[in-house]
């Protein structure tokens, strides 16, 4: 089973810089990269997006994966997943986003990841119906249901040999962590 943990993604920066995959969302018709501005000078990882043809910039479920250096810090790899409308993007599609995002990284074979919610949730949440802390907590606990593997009695499969993902950190604004955490436990508890 995946540990879950929120952390404030300025104080948290340590942990981000030693990650083995960052994952980065981004809206349909949108031309920047929900990243906290990290990505923000660097338009190589845009274009690469762009020249995708099967991403189809931002379409809801649509995961690009990238292996990448872009100078200091360095991630080996960065997955895009498309949001898809902005306007569209609840609490529903947040859990099955947190899904496909821990196949995905499954995929990328490392065991410590990242993931960097939109930026804006918190500041525009006429767009964003919902918060960031409740849109983190579904995507966590999209991604915790993912890594629960279960065989047909419903039990925990034992060791299949594959590489699963032991820890998955969501980085939040500073004042939604203790929301998100609580939510998040929430969820867990009632599932």
């Amino acid at each position: 089973m995946i540990d879950i943990t929120f952390l404030d993604v300025y104080s948290g920066f340590a942990q981000l810089v030693n990650t083995q995959v960052i994952v980065l969302g981004i809206f349909e018709g949108s031309n920047h990269l929900e990243d906290y501005g990290y990505f923000s000078d660097d338009n190589t990882l845009l274009e690469k997006i762009r020249n995708c043809k099967s991403f189809e910039n931002g379409k809801f479920g649509r995961v690009i994966t990238i292996p990448i250096q872009l100078g200091d810090p360095v991630f080996p790899t960065v997955i895009v997943v498309g949001l898809g409308l902005s306007q569209d993007f609840d609490n529903e599609k947040a859990l099955k986003l947190g899904s496909i995002i821990y196949s995905e990284i499954s995929k990328a074979k490392a065991l410590d990841k990242s993931i960097v919610p939109d930026q804006d949730f918190n500041e525009d949440a006429s767009v964003i119906t919902i918060n960031d802390s409740n849109i983190a907590a579904h995507i966590a606990y999209g991604a915790f249901l993912r890594s629960m593997e279960m065989n047909k009695d419903g039990i925990e499969k034992e060791d299949d040999g594959y590489v699963h993902v032991k820890k998955l950190v969501c980085f939040l604004g500073p004042r939604q962590v203790s929301k998100a955490t609580d939510f998040f436990n929430t969820l867990k508890n009632a599932g």
